[in-house]
């Protein structure tokens, strides 16, 4: 289809000719447009089974695609370099991001449109020519199309647009004696809105109360534990009226208990070690259920990593790194329908220093377990990332 849409762009043709030959390709593109439609509604009732390797190399497309905006590769050249066949890499994309390959790329192109448009530093020539779009008139249709504006009003909407808001930062500390540090901070902030949706005229806003206490362990280890308290309002949420529009009564609220110890435990031994529970949830919502735990926010999780390094001798500056990562439970989306399960993730590395000079070997997911990272709901749920080596050469002068 990328090719008949290429064709169609660069026709050579002129008068009767000309539109003969366009009215073919539309005919054609539109004949594999159905036929494509049809093999998915057919692939729903025989789902092609996918491996772990299989949903790695789906994923690998996808970013390979997202790298060539400005000249994507076909269907054929996207299966061999993520090495997957062509029919399984159409299906399997379809089941894991819910649409099609070309349709991603599709929504991928406007919304880095829009993104670019609202930052104000390009024209929206400069804008269509960045996410792809050889034809300006193209562009301005697609755009159009799924955001109701021309990228030309847009522009100059998003020009136009000014958020203010006082967000104030307050905070004390109090040493009753020297090892031991107590302190308590206020602050405000606000998140200024690029939305052109009526319920986007209000900027984000989030209020956050913390109180802790610092000590000094020894003279090289220290620890710290908070507590805190954070809440998100003016979140767009769906207006009851009108399933359509969006209105600004959301709010979230996160409240927990980080502790953290980090330092020199012995001479080059070092450690970094925290444990955090979190409770957040919808405190207000028209859409989601008041009460419901935020999704991918574990209540419990854990991580632990430590380094030792040779100090003296013929392998000075030699050293392994061990680290340990817990992350519990958490929802896989606002509704609260299922749940992720926990996982527990160990990494490793060894590393060399000399003067300047640090060679390094990082091993991720050591025992290569299968676990989840995150989800928006039951049809994109992501997998964490497989065994994975990466070698760091680097030099300090």
């Amino acid at each position: 289809m990328q090719e008949i849409v290429r064709q169609i762009l660069h026709c050579l043709y002129y008068g009767m000719t000309k539109r003969m030959y366009l009215e073919s390709k539309a005919l054609e593109l539109m004949t594999l447009m159905v036929q494509e439609e049809l093999e998915i509604k057919e692939n729903r009732h025989n789902p092609t089974l996918l491996k772990l390797d299989d949903v790695d190399r789906i994923h690998l497309a996808r970013n390979i695609l997202l790298r060539n905006l400005d000249n994507p590769p076909s269907l054929i050249e996207l299966a061999k370099q993520a090495g997957i066949n062509e029919r399984k890499l159409k299906e399997g994309f379809h089941f894991c991001f819910g649409i099609t390959v070309f349709g991603y790329l599709h929504n991928y192109r406007l919304e880095q449109a829009r993104s670019l448009l609202i930052a104000g530093q390009l024209s929206v020539k400069q804008v269509a020519r960045i996410v792809g779009y050889a034809s300006p008139t193209s562009f301005h249709a697609a755009f159009r199309k799924k955001f109701g504006i021309n990228p030309g009003d847009y522009l100059k909407h998003c020009g136009l647009r000014q958020d203010e808001a006082f967000s104030p930062r307050v905070g004390i500390v109090y040493q009753p004696i020297p090892p031991i540090s107590l302190y308590a901070s206020y602050s405000k902030s606000f998140l200024q809105a690029t939305s052109i949706s009526q319920a986007q005229t209000e900027p984000e806003r989030g209020t956050q109360y913390e109180v802790g206490v610092k000590t000094d362990l020894s003279s090289r280890l220290s620890a710290t534990l908070a507590f805190y308290d954070l809440t998100r309002s003016n979140l767009p949420t769906q207006d009851p009226n009108n399933p359509l529009l969006s209105i600004l009564v959301g709010e979230q609220r996160s409240r927990g208990i980080e502790l953290d110890i980090s330092g020199e435990i012995l001479p080059g031994w070092n450690t970094i070690a925290g444990y955090a529970y979190t409770d957040a949830e919808i405190t207000k919502d028209n859409t989601f259920t008041v009460g419901n735990q935020l999704n991918n926010i574990p209540k419990n999780s854990f991580n632990l990593w430590t380094t030792y390094e040779i100090q003296r001798g013929n392998y000075k500056g030699l050293g392994v790194g061990l680290g340990f990562y817990f992350v519990g439970d958490r929802q896989g989306d606002l509704d609260n329908t299922f749940q992720l399960p926990s996982y527990f993730r160990t990494d490793a590395s060894l590393f060399y220093k000399r003067e300047g000079l640090r060679v390094g070997l990082n091993f991720k997911n050591l025992f290569n377990i299968d676990y989840f990272d995150s989800a928006s709901y039951r049809d994109r749920v992501f997998y964490g990332d497989p065994f994975t080596v990466q070698g760091t050469i680097s030099w300090e002068f």
